[in-house]
């Protein structure tokens, strides 16, 4: 059996088996919006993602899977394309061709938990 550096036998990392992450917190500032197939109609701000075009943002979060909360999976960080403000949102691809949607959980005044001051 094969390690990575700086790794003991049996320690899991990033990249050890798809759609696992093992010793890495779950990003709680986001939340779940909507799992479903590829093309399924999903509601990101009042926006259908499958119908606008996506920005990434080079941004990255590490989400429990909303059915199977011991599963962690990468979701990246997109905007819609030419809406003001942005409307931000994380998407990936979890297991079984199944795809996750979530936003940034928003403070009292309604502003994402990365946009406080």
């Amino acid at each position: 059996m094969r390690r990575s550096a700086g790794r003991r036998a049996g320690e899991a990392g990033i990249g050890d088996r798809p759609g696992r992450i093992g010793r890495v917190e779950v990003d709680r500032a986001w939340r779940f919006v909507s799992i479903g197939p590829e093309g399924q109609p999903a509601d990101i701000a009042g926006v259908n993602p499958w119908q606008v075009k996506w920005t990434a943002t080079g941004g990255r979060i590490i989400v429990a899977h909303p059915q199977h909360p011991s599963q962690q999976h990468v979701m990246f960080i997109y905007e819609v394309t030419g809406s003001a403000p942005p409307n931000r949102f994380a998407a990936g691809e979890l297991p079984k061709g199944a795809w996750g949607f979530f936003v940034p959980v928003q403070d009292e005044q309604g502003r994402p938990d990365d946009q406080r001051n």
